[in-house]
């Protein structure tokens, strides 16, 4: 997961770019990077840094960067290593000028000589060929393949090596002053275009758009390019590959923002329904103690518990109800507080490299209230666990608070196996659901209780806001497209 974001005629796109990648952080921190293309000089600028937007904005001079067009990526990264040398986007001579690519997502395999081999098998034989690669990300092998196709045309030769790339892809591409974006014929990844006078924008999520003034058009359609000419016309284009349509649900569950809307759905509505489906389920099994106050885990937790305790709120009053207690049905509370407060400068866990840098995050990230979660059921609700280091943290936080119970309610099935396609779930040894049983995660962790959203729920859930069809691999291991 990274996030990306590029415009074309913009009076000065390095500083629209960088308010983008400040609304697009949360999909990445460990570098920042744009690059801008300078008419007057037929030639690419670009800065990078590691760390979050803020190092990079406060480093560089917009006028030192003058262009109407270019493109910006905050990483997050999945396939090859951290630190500067993997930062985006990456910039590279071709065809006697420069081409600058910004990349969210991973391949799967690509076709060459002929045969469509793995990204491993594709670097190695690129190699052998005399490549010499400056990264280790999977980003580069799109430069190699641009020039080994055997069209005329450099557009043409982009759109050729694009139906020769498999994978998650959603793509922005600087070249001549020629912004290009794409998305994988299985629509993976989010990208959307929008629209502000005379200037045409691209970003990973809407979200970006109301902070740097874009009207949203739309999402990207699988396998949709839409080319910005540098006189501002626009061409559209469909990639030949046919995929089963798959846009990661996990970006409702974690990745996005609650404010965007991807693949033609909000992402909050996705969340209510997911803790709505949670709360049901729960209550269904006799699993939900409804003397308990509903604690979310922030941020990406927030509106998936408060829809939850609805729910719980619902079923309490009509409890109530039926043992005739109407006083305590009108005059109790509702059952939701924020019982864990979330350090605002910390980053997101989950997207940490690094186990012990995770470990160390948990314990600044969230402290509990002990005026709210003191003496009570605490019911904890979250949208995953992956690894369980941040469930058994807070756990035990809440048991020092004083909580009587702690109950722990995820709002997504459990994640039995890796994501090929963008998201950094490599490890099927670092998966606490791929190792352990539902009761060992429950005693590993120190709850009282410990449920999941089930497949079945979490699917129809999705279904109901108007997703029909999603990849949720790493959850039923039903991979839409098979790895090498």
């Amino acid at each position: 997961m990274c996030g990306i974001y590029g415009v074309s005629g913009a009076n000065n796109a390095v500083d629209q770019i960088i308010r983008g990648l400040f609304c697009l952080q949360h999909r990445g921190h460990e570098s920042a990077g744009f690059a801008v293309w300078n008419n007057q000089m037929n030639h690419i600028k670009t800065q990078k840094r590691v760390g979050f937007v803020s190092h990079l904005r406060e480093k560089i001079d917009s006028a030192q960067f003058p262009g109407e067009t270019g493109i910006g990526h905050v990483r997050y990264g999945t396939i090859g290593g951290t630190g500067l040398r993997n930062a985006q986007p990456l910039v590279k001579e071709i065809f006697g000028s420069q081409m600058a690519i910004a990349h969210n997502g991973d391949l799967v395999r690509g076709y060459l000589n002929g045969d469509w081999l793995s990204i491993g098998e594709l670097r190695e034989e690129l190699q052998r060929q005399g490549v010499v690669f400056d990264t280790t990300a999977d980003t580069e092998l799109i430069f190699s393949l641009i020039a080994r196709s055997d069209k005329i045309d450099v557009i043409d030769k982009i759109l050729d090596t694009l139906n020769r790339i498999a994978g998650a892809f959603s793509l922005l591409i600087l070249w001549n002053g020629f912004l290009i974006a794409a998305k994988d014929p299985w629509g993976f990844r989010p990208l959307c275009f929008g629209k502000a006078n005379s200037s045409y924008t691209f970003a990973s999520e809407n979200c970006a758009f109301s902070h740097t003034g874009v009207e949203f058009v739309k999402n990207l359609a699988p396998g949709e390019v839409i080319i910005v000419t540098p006189d501002g016309e626009i061409n559209t284009y469909q990639l030949n590959q046919k995929g089963v349509i798959s846009p990661c649900s996990f970006e409702f569950v974690y990745l996005s923002r609650p404010d965007s809307n991807i693949f033609d759905v909000s992402v909050s509505s996705a969340r209510k329904a997911l803790g709505r489906a949670t709360a049901l389920e729960m209550n269904h099994y006799n699993l939900l103690p409804l003397d308990a106050l509903v604690i979310p885990v922030l941020d990406s937790g927030r509106t998936t518990a408060l829809s939850f305790a609805q729910i719980l709120n619902h079923l309490r009053l009509l409890d109530n109800l039926n043992k005739q207690t109407i006083e305590n049905a009108i005059d109790g509370e509702f059952p939701f507080d924020f019982g864990l407060n979330r350090n605002q400068y910390s980053a997101r866990n989950f997207i940490t490299p690094g186990q012990k840098a995770r470990e160390a995050d948990v314990d600044l990230k969230h402290n509990p209230d002990s005026a709210i979660v003191a003496g009570r059921k605490i019911i904890k609700v979250d949208d995953s666990i992956v690894r369980a280091t941040t469930a058994t943290r807070h756990v035990a936080l809440l048991r020092k608070a004083g909580a009587t119970e702690v109950h722990v309610a995820i709002a997504s099935p459990r994640i039995v196996d890796v994501c090929h396609y963008g998201v950094d779930i490599k490890h099927p040894e670092e998966l606490i659901a791929a190792n352990h049983s539902l009761e060992e995660t429950k005693q590993i962790i120190g709850a009282d209780s410990l449920y999941h959203l089930s497949l079945l729920g979490y699917q129809q859930a999705l279904r109901e806001v108007g997703l029909k069809s999603f990849c949720d691999a790493c959850f039923s291991r039903n991979y839409p497209l098979a790895p090498f």
